[in-house]
């Protein structure tokens, strides 16, 4: 099978030659992995929306998909002298590195005290601010390949609005049904409308998955209800998932943590496949959302590199996670969450050889 072929087929739910692979981590790991394979060429494309991990790195992995996005050409965001940028959507974010890993400080909320007025005259971003060209060579060049499109925040709405309105006034507005965190949702959602529209139209025929991003969980439980859900955030996601369906795209849906509480409404609304199958987290047990959503909802994830201890160990992990969820497909294989630079590159090296040594 070709890696689309491979793709396609588990997300049909029929069991492929081997499991489809996917992959993603952090610049810095970036950087070991470049050093690792000897690769001098750099191919990685980085916007203000998502960063993309060099092809050939994945080729060198083995993986089945390719991202493709719009460079950016808008105007550049700015960063300061200690490291403090500021995003798309005008929230400073200033890093800090802690145990050797980068972790980032949100600075105050630009939206915290707006009025409707505000909301209006605040400059949100533009679709013009890419460029949408490119899309169609870009999938030329991965025809071979399963081409998705977006990443773990396209959308966005709970992180977004928490962050310029800040987050326990958006949990509250949540409640409350604030039409001012209403008219800020809006705003996002007609952002990335717009944005995934041009990207789709550019790469009509050619485009294979959508991915879209909003966080829901705790380890725990759902940090919202499914009331909730349907009331304020399924209306947004109708819209955008419609115009998915329209090209024919499978939609793949980011959110940590515990989220087994909304799967039945996020299915009912239109997701094919959740990101990430995250074991550790409760009613997220593999073995049991394989039995409840065989032939409903594929899964991308599933290897905790984080836990892990040993090389022996991680390999242990893939055998056990490939012997559930690779009969009857449905199941992309990656690590559960981005791979940040305190993982020890062996173990992303083994996870890998894992899977290729089987076939």
């Amino acid at each position: 099978m070709t890696p689309k072929e491979r793709v396609i087929t588990t997300l049909n739910f029929k069991t492929p030659d081997r499991v489809p692979m996917n992959f993603s981590c952090t610049p810095e790991f970036q950087e070991k992995l470049y050093k690792y394979f000897h690769i001098k060429n750099r191919k990685a494309i980085v916007t203000p929306l998502v960063s993309t991990v060099d092809p050939e790195i994945l080729e060198k992995l083995k993986c089945d998909l390719r991202v493709v996005i719009p460079p950016h050409t808008g105007p550049p965001l700015k960063t300061e002298p200690d490291g403090t940028s500021i995003n798309l959507f005008g929230v400073r974010r200033k890093p800090i590195i802690r145990d050797g890993i980068t972790w980032y400080d949100y600075g105050s909320c630009p939206l915290k005290k707006a009025i409707s007025t505000d909301i209006d005259t605040y400059p949100w971003p533009d679709p013009e601010w890419f460029n949408y060209t490119s899309i169609k060579d870009q999938c030329k060049e991965y025809k071979n390949y399963a081409i998705i499109t977006g990443s773990p925040g396209n959308g966005d709405f709970l992180h977004l609005a928490g962050n310029l309105y800040g987050i326990e006034d958006m949990y509250i507005g949540l409640v409350r049904k604030d039409p001012l965190l209403l008219k800020i949702f809006q705003k996002i959602s007609d952002f990335f409308y717009e944005y995934n529209r041009r990207i789709l139209e550019a790469g009509k025929g050619m485009i294979d998955i959508i991915f879209y991003g909003d966080d829901y969980g705790g380890q725990k439980n759902s940090l919202i209800s499914e009331k909730i859900y349907r009331e304020i955030l399924k209306p947004l996601w109708e819209k955008h998932y419609f115009l998915a369906k329209s090209y024919r795209l499978k939609i793949m849906h980011h959110s940590c943590g515990s989220i087994a509480g909304l799967l039945p409404v996020m299915y009912e609304t239109g997701v094919d496949i959740i990101d990430p199958l995250q074991g550790n987290s409760r009613g997220m047990n593999p073995e049991e959302l394989k039995k409840q959503y065989s032939g409903k909802i594929a899964f991308h994830g599933g290897i905790n590199l984080q836990a892990i201890k040993s090389v022996s160990e991680i390999r242990r992990e893939v055998r056990r996670i490939l012997s559930i969820m690779v009969p009857g497909g449905g199941y992309i294989m990656a690590p559960t969450t981005i791979i940040t630079e305190d993982v020890p590159l062996e173990y992303v090296i083994a996870m890998y050889e894992e899977v290729v040594k089987k076939v």
